[in-house]
């Protein structure tokens, strides 16, 4: 698959949280704790004091492999090649939790980091360029060949990215049989809007046995007065996690994939809490890339860590297992759909499922 930038991103952002321990209600309790270091946190990059043992561990914590000759080239330029600066030593644990709460709540810090890492993997000096550093709190440094290169790409998305937006449809549209299967939440009487707007509403699937919907409303024909509902809320209300949740889930059943998870990738970032961003995102991921995807499952466990009660996350998970045990009668998955479905029993038609499911499994 060929994500998008952004997708790939917060993708990669949560398997370093995981890798590293960090959980999310622990990032969440440092950044409402510390917002003004989160917000100024690219002032490490001017190198000065502990800001040098700060970038280390970052480069430590994005790195893809220990050796890594970018984190070899930065310990070398930063003058920290003792041993208690090396990879797995304390360094990394002292400031693992700041540093991944900056990369979730500060998307340009994310940013920072990779242009960061690419400039010392390229030894501060492509092509023997002379090193340029912006002005300004991040004091970043880039080699002049990565300058103009990222001048052309600014001017590019202040340009060329609004008239596609203005002009062209919200990406390819998917029409498969998981799309096709999707139900739209109930709207509230007479509007475009979906009945449930607190942290978002949550897009119905079928169950893989009796074709009942989890969600009540029955799909619309089309999701364009949603789309354009939601549309105009985000352009009055850019910081409001639900809007972007709910007009992604009018993309999703509309078959706007790319475009859905988008949307539901900006709603984690504005809320990293907001679960129905993480289930509604696993269903977009579903139709984009197929059933029982590690990306879909992962964000179905991010759904359940900030609720394990979660519902809806567990009849999703109970149903992409079953979807993977249709394809190729594997027991694993056999058994790990029936054990998502016990925990709901009597939730929609899941004890229906667990008989069907069970005498498989004698």
């Amino acid at each position: 698959m060929e994500a998008d930038n952004r997708d790939a991103g917060n993708v990669r952002i949560d398997s370093i949280r995981r890798k590293f321990g960090v959980r999310l209600e622990a990032a969440a309790r440092y950044h409402n704790g510390h917002r003004s270091e989160i917000e100024n946190i690219g002032d490490i990059f001017r190198l000065e004091g502990e800001a040098k043992e700060k970038v280390l561990a970052l480069m430590y914590l994005i790195t893809l492999g220990e050796e890594d000759p970018a984190v070899q080239s930065c310990r070398g330029r930063l003058g920290l090649k003792g041993a208690a600066y090396d990879p797995g030593g304390p360094l990394t644990d002292k400031y693992k939790v700041p540093l991944v709460t900056a990369l979730i709540y500060n998307p340009a810090f994310y940013a920072m980091a990779e242009n960061y890492h690419a400039a010392a993997g390229a030894d501060f000096a492509g092509a023997g360029g002379k090193v340029i550093a912006f002005p300004g709190r991040t004091s970043l440094r880039f080699t002049r060949p990565a300058f103009v290169l990222a001048a052309g790409f600014a001017v590019f998305f202040c340009v060329a990215v609004p008239v596609k937006l203005l002009v062209l449809p919200p990406g390819a549209r998917t029409s498969n049989e998981w799309v096709s299967g999707l139900r739209e939440p109930p709207r509230a009487p007479g509007g475009a809007a979906y009945s449930d707007e607190d942290g978002g509403a949550r897009i119905g699937i079928l169950s893989p046995l009796m074709g009942m919907a989890m969600g009540e409303g029955e799909k619309a024909a089309d999701a364009d007065s949603a789309i354009g509902y939601y549309s105009e809320k985000i352009r009055h209300e850019k910081n409001n996690s639900g809007w972007y949740v709910n007009r992604g889930i009018a993309y999703t059943v509309a078959g706007y994939l790319d475009s859905a998870i988008k949307d539901f990738n900006r709603a984690i970032a504005l809320n990293p809490k907001n679960a129905s961003a993480y289930y509604n995102r696993a269903i977009a991921r579903t139709g984009k890339d197929g059933a029982g995807t590690d990306a879909a499952f992962a964000d179905l466990e991010s759904a359940l860590s900030i609720n394990p009660g979660d519902k809806d996350a567990l009849y999703a998970a109970g149903v992409l297992y079953y979807r993977q045990y249709e394809h190729d009668a594997s027991k694993p998955a056999l058994d790990r759909a029936i054990n998502a479905f016990e925990q709901i029993q009597g939730y929609k038609d899941s004890g229906i499922i667990l008989n069907y499911l069970r005498k498989f499994n004698d």
